[in-house]
């Protein structure tokens, strides 16, 4: 989606320095930035699929990420790199509690869900679903004490 005003965000020398090398990663991803002013960077597009993402806050993770990673080799680095935002983008753009969905919509989202290799957890570790018996069931609906 191209946006109407660009969305100017600004970092420190120093980030703007060691973040610059990854632009095309984002661009890879539907996220189009140029550097814009000092230190700025100017966002131009986004993808629909990542409307609830602040791409500043991606940045900052981001930048987060390269920091911690700076041992590896320049070839590890942009792979660990790219597979932290491919995470966070899709946790962001995720599915969330209070969504409301069309019946068949969630139909189609279980299907997905089952068809995918790590279907129990999000890129986070967090369980996308539970194993109830009938009696923890009836234990929570106080049919059993």
């Amino acid at each position: 989606v191209q946006l109407l005003f660009p969305d100017i965000i600004t970092l420190s020398s120093e980030d703007f320095i060691l973040f610059s090398p990854y632009l095309s990663i984002f661009t890879d991803h539907g996220i189009v930035m140029e550097p814009f002013g000092k230190n700025q960077l100017a966002v131009k597009s986004t993808p629909v699929y990542a409307k609830r993402v602040s791409v500043s806050e991606l940045i900052k993770e981001l930048i987060g990420s390269i920091k911690s990673f700076q041992s590896l080799s320049s070839e590890e680095l942009f792979k660990k790199i790219t597979e932290r935002m491919r995470a966070q983008m899709a946790c962001k753009a995720a599915v969330r509690a209070g969504d409301e969905m069309p019946i068949e919509k969630i139909k189609q989202l279980l299907r997905d869900l089952n068809k995918t290799a790590n279907r129990f957890s999000c890129p986070h570790g967090r369980p996308t679903s539970w194993l109830l018996d009938f009696f923890s069931l009836e234990k929570k609906f106080k049919r059993k004490i």
